[in-house]
């Protein structure tokens, strides 16, 4: 029987939740079997009446141990200084993993050293 990892996933804003749903596949696809928790932060969180930095987000971060956050747009000079203060909370969680677009180029044999 194969063990069930939990982690927390924010989507994230913008391009946010179609990167993040490409990383959930890739992980996916190593057949380790996650169960996520999707929360929200940032504009997403702000949109939906919330502070950036959810309660209910730092409560999962907290319960699972893990986050996969995907790119998140903060607009600063709209926040109050409370608003940026949970952002700026968000970006220092240090159990987040930050998705990056990222380019392959097939024709490279390896990467040269100087």
């Amino acid at each position: 029987m194969q063990r069930t990892h939990k982690a927390t996933l924010i989507p994230g804003d913008g391009i946010g939740p179609s990167i993040s749903e490409a990383a959930v596949a890739i992980m996916e696809a190593t057949g380790v079997v996650i169960q996520w928790e999707v929360c929200h932060a940032g504009l997403a969180a702000i949109a939906a009446g919330k502070d950036p930095l959810p309660k209910e987000t730092t409560d999962s971060i907290d319960r699972t141990g893990v986050v996969l956050k995907g790119p998140i747009t903060t607009r600063w000079r709209r926040l109050s200084e409370r608003q940026r203060c949970a952002a700026a909370t968000l970006q220092s969680v240090r159990k987040c993993a930050a998705v990056c677009l990222v380019r392959r180029y097939s024709r490279l044999s390896r990467i040269p050293t100087s």
